[in-house]
C-alpha cells in the first residue's frame, strides 16, 4: 500500500495545474477559456469543489483516529498538496509589527509626560519641605 504522503508528492504537479485551472476559469469565466482550456477544466470537474469529495473520503480511510482527532481531513489534503514554492512568508510585513510591538513595549515601559511631570511636582513639594 503506498503511504499517503507519497502519494501526495507525485500527485501534487496534477492537483496544483488542477486549482490553477479552476482560479483562471473563475477568473474570466469559462466563455473566455480557449478551446484547450475548456477541455481541461472539463477533465478536471471543475463542478466540484476542492478537496474532492473522493479525497476526502480516502483520507478519513486512511488516516487513523488520533490523526482525525488533530486534523480535519481538508487540512491535512492541503498540507500535502502544497509545495515549499505555494508558502509566502510576507518578510516586510513582519519585520513592521515586530518594530512596531517593540515600540508598543517601549512606551509602555517609558514614563508617560504625566508621570514624569507629577514625579518632577513631588520632587519640588519634597525640596520645597526640605527647605522651609
Amino acid at each position: 500500500m503506498l503511504e499517503p504522503e507519497i502519494a501526495f508528492t507525485v500527485s501534487r504537479p496534477l492537483i496544483s495545474f488542477e486549482r490553477h485551472v479552476k482560479k483562471e476559469a473563475e477568473r474570466i469565466g469559462k466563455d473566455g477559456m480557449s478551446k484547450d482550456a475548456k477541455a481541461i477544466a472539463q477533465l478536471t470537474d471543475l463542478g466540484s469543489s476542492w478537496p474532492t469529495t473522493e479525497m476526502l473520503e480516502t483520507a478519513r480511510v486512511l488516516l487513523p483516529t488520533k490523526v482525525l482527532e488533530s486534523l480535519s481531513p481538508e487540512l491535512y489534503i492541503t498540507f500535502w498538496s502544497l509545495s515549499l514554492y505555494d508558502i509566502y512568508v510576507p518578510k516586510e510585513r513582519y519585520q513592521a509589527e515586530i518594530e512596531r510591538q517593540r515600540k508598543l513595549l517601549k512606551d509602555a515601559e517609558a514614563p508617560s509626560t504625566v508621570e514624569r511631570a507629577s514625579t518632577a511636582l513631588a520632587k519640588r513639594k519634597r525640596e520645597k519641605d526640605r527647605i522651609t
